[in-house]
């Protein structure tokens, strides 16, 4: 061992010989794999089969296995790719019905999307026929026409635009949609020009008879012009309401309710506000509600729809105190229910209702 001198004592040194190291050896890169055999890798390990855009499933076939619903794009994407045969369409009709009623689709896309991307112009108005007619079959002629309304389409062009007349009328009673043939503008100048004449019940009716087939509905033209005369009739004198004037018009008012219960409704909340305005006198609606329920002008569905409706503009116009003059005739009319229908387990009682707060408490001072 040696010694080496430092700055205050000597400090020993090792005589052993130093190993040599051993260089690394450097490890070669391997060159970056092109974008092409990547994706082959990740092919082969995902097991992905890539399949061409024309030969996916569009969400319209996709709808079709599921009995589902479609938008307005996604049955314009899917039906050139379509092939439709008479199956085909059947199932066609009841996807379109079920989106009109899921609102993914309007009256005027379903005529539109047909017409534009159907192959055959023949397949298009088939499917437009037999879907609308579907529609009011399971819905009704009040829903169906709401639709058509707010759609603006003249169907009856589209449908069967080489017909009229007679054949007309035959197609489309032949496809449940006779409702929409339009009324003849002329018929309503003339109910109208007969009301303000004062003209007889029987006149009016006669009119109607003579121009408007029997199954043609008129809640939306002349009822709303023969309702108004009749109630102002009935309202004549604010003190003593005239419940036969409501007799003498049943005839014309039965064939402008034309039993539709909506319409049914909306000319009860009519007799309501007319009562209101005329002072809300007395005891005196009760009688004019019995009055049209024994001429069968409205079921008792349109008075529970009457009752149970809770719309504010009606609330303002004397809803709750006529509801306390009429309900307890209204519980005596109410069906009762079938034995069938009971319930095993039923014990008498009934279930107490959640009730609007509206009417939970008739009797507080309201008017």
């Amino acid at each position: 061992m040696r010694l080496r001198l430092g700055k205050n004592k000597a400090e020993p040194v090792s005589t052993k010989p130093v190993k040599a190291v051993k260089p690394v050896a450097k490890k070669e890169v391997a060159p970056a794999p092109v974008v092409e055999e990547i994706a082959r890798e990740v092919d082969e390990k995902l097991l992905i089969d890539v399949v061409p855009v024309e030969e996916r499933e569009t969400a319209l076939q996709k709808a079709l296995k599921e009995e589902g619903s479609v938008s307005d794009a996604e049955l314009a994407e899917g039906l050139p790719k379509l092939e439709i045969t008479q199956d085909v369409r059947g199932q066609m009709t009841d996807l379109l019905m079920k989106s009109l009623l899921a609102n993914k689709l309007t009256v005027d896309q379903l005529v539109g999307t047909l017409q534009a991307h159907c192959e055959k112009t023949e397949d298009a108005l088939k499917m437009i026929t037999s879907t609308l007619g579907l529609f009011n079959t399971k819905w009704g002629e009040r829903k169906l026409m709401d639709m058509v309304k707010v759609a603006e389409v003249d169907l009856c062009s589209v449908l069967a635009p080489e017909l009229g007349g007679e054949a007309l009328d035959s197609f489309l009673k032949a496809n449940g949609l006779f409702c929409l043939k339009p009324v003849n503008t002329d018929i309503t100048k003339s109910i109208e020009a007969l009301l303000a004449s004062d003209a007889a019940p029987e006149k009016i009716l006669e009119e109607i008879k003579s121009n408007v087939d029997d199954k043609l509905s008129l809640t939306d033209n002349l009822l709303p012009l023969v309702s108004a005369h009749v109630l102002a009739k009935v309202f004549a004198d604010p003190k003593s309401p005239d419940a036969e004037v409501i007799k003498n018009f049943a005839p014309v008012l039965a064939r402008c309710l034309s039993n539709d219960v909506v319409a049914c409704t909306k000319f009860l909340f009519d007799l309501q506000v007319a009562w209101f305005d005329a002072g809300k006198i007395g005891k005196n609606i009760k009688p004019l509600f019995v009055q049209c329920y024994d001429l069968k002008l409205c079921a008792y569905e349109a008075y529970e729809a009457w009752s149970n409706d809770t719309s504010p503009q009606y609330k303002k116009k004397g809803k709750l105190p006529c509801l306390v003059k009429v309900n307890s005739w209204l519980t005596s009319i109410k069906p009762s229910i079938p034995r069938d229908d009971y319930d095993e387990d039923y014990d008498g009682q009934e279930e107490e209702e959640d009730l609007d707060e509206y009417y939970k408490n008739p009797n507080r001072d309201f008017f």
